[in-house]
């Protein structure tokens, strides 16, 4: 299996340890979190074909965590894309878990609310 399969050897699985062990009290614990880990999946799962999915990121003016996914092979024109989304929430887990519906959604053609 190449080391991009292996979701827990990429970035994305240092984060989502890194993310569980903060958020668990222990800033220095890398065991991952149940409930994160199964979100992230459920992101996976969910991502229509094509599509990508950023990294959560903290807005301390807004108090909100966002994630951006986008299709990059929609054709580029000035302004904004077509076929992106952005979730927000109050907490990394919960951003990850709102992504996950939305892109479910966008997948069966669907708009998220």
């Amino acid at each position: 299996m190449p080391p991009t399969a292996d979701r827990n050897r990429g970035w994305m699985g240092r984060l989502t340890r890194l993310l569980a062990g903060v958020f668990a009290g222990e800033a220095n614990s890398l065991s991952p979190s149940d409930t994160i880990a199964e979100a992230w999946d459920e992101v996976h799962a969910a991502t229509p074909p094509g599509w990508v999915v950023g990294r959560p990121s903290y807005h301390d003016e807004r108090n909100e965590w966002l994630l951006y996914a986008f299709d990059p092979s929609e054709r580029l024109v000035v302004g904004l894309r077509s076929r992106e989304w952005t979730a927000s929430a109050e907490s990394a887990e919960a951003v990850v878990c709102e992504m996950a519906r939305c892109l479910r959604l966008i997948g069966e053609g669907r708009l998220p609310k």
